[in-house]
């Protein structure tokens, strides 16, 4: 194995690398980071890299063509994640760069936040503590909750983290539907309805989908209008998925009782969240900084494991999760 192979990292949050490292001194890489993000940057820092690990960062087609072709110098990117809507995946088809992802390092966490928020708005946990800390003494202020057990969950998307939500409500005492979007719905243990009958049943609506061009503002007026009065929604997974002037409508017109909300679309948001949308700043939603995935094992299994990814491809190992296995395939 070639000692010069070098792979680039883009924009991970942590100061620290040396998991990356070592899993990539395994094979005879070594491992810079970007001096920043922008197109023109990593144009010019990638060019010679054997493999990309990239976080939130746009690798976008003048990016991976810079990387080189097929059979040249990049042989890889790996997605510091679950989802890849960051990268230009037809621009990688068109020059051979296999592409990885995670799609199941911190499905536990993802769970577990869901589930949060809904615990959260169910027994209005932070209005709660926001009013002690002022001096509201006044256990009046939950007579109007809503019992969490016998509520109806409905899961748009039924993959992995959809799962697990499932298992967890369930203790909880929830019904739990799934969406039916396949002629084959055997083992998942669910009830699988229609996107109507879901949003029509459902006390709350979670969302466990990738962003894509067909979901892209998928959570839209008609959705909206769609769902059970009064309901709750819920999404962990991409912010690009709701249209936020619609939900604040729903909001504000009592179609939605509230809203948890980690993911946001740009991330961050802006300064501070109030640059983002009116939506966030409302006293009925619930939000969190793109947390979900986050605990310190998830972290430490994503770092490994990604670079193990692009280890393995610059030893000519198969590495698990490609986007698309065709183009390892054909390289």
């Amino acid at each position: 194995m070639s000692a010069d192979r070098r792979v680039l990292i883009t924009d991970v949050p942590w100061d620290d690398l040396s998991l990356e490292r070592a899993e990539l001194a395994k094979v005879g890489a070594t491992l810079t980071r970007a001096s920043a993000n922008d197109e023109a940057t990593l144009v010019r820092e990638v060019a010679g890299a054997s493999g990309l690990l990239t976080c939130w960062a746009t690798v976008s087609a003048a990016v991976l063509e810079a990387g080189g072709a097929e059979d040249t110098a990049l042989q890889i990117v790996a997605r510091l994640g679950t989802g890849v809507d960051n990268i230009d995946l037809a621009a990688a088809e068109r020059l051979g760069v296999p592409v990885t992802r995670l799609p199941d390092y911190c499905v536990g966490e993802l769970a577990d936040h869901t589930l949060a928020l809904l615990l959260s708005i169910r027994r209005d946990v932070v209005g709660s503590v926001n009013a002690i800390r002022t001096g509201e003494w006044n256990p009046d202020r939950a007579a109007g909750l809503r019992r969490l057990e016998g509520n109806v969950l409905g899961l748009i998307g039924f993959g992995r983290t959809a799962a697990a939500v499932r298992e967890r409500a369930l203790g909880f005492g929830l019904t739990v539907l799934g969406e039916n979007r396949s002629d084959d719905n055997r083992g998942t243990g669910c009830e699988m309805v229609s996107r109507e009958e879901l949003l029509e049943r459902s006390d709350v609506v979670s969302l466990h989908v990738p962003l894509a061009d067909h979901t892209a503002r998928m959570v839209d007026a008609d959705f909206l209008a769609r769902m059970k009065p009064g309901a709750v929604l819920l999404n962990v997974a991409r912010g690009g998925l709701i249209d936020p002037d619609a939900v604040l409508a729903a909001l504000e017109s009592g179609r939605l009782s509230a809203v948890g909300l980690d993911v946001f679309e740009p991330e961050p948001p802006g300064a501070c969240l109030a640059d983002w949308h009116p939506l966030a700043m409302h006293p009925r939603a619930f939000v969190t900084p793109h947390t979900g995935f986050l605990s310190r094992e998830s972290l430490m299994e994503l770092r490994t494991r990604a670079a193990r990814q692009v280890a393995d491809a610059l030893a000519g190992r198969r590495p698990e999760h490609l986007v698309d296995p065709a183009v390892w395939d054909r390289r």
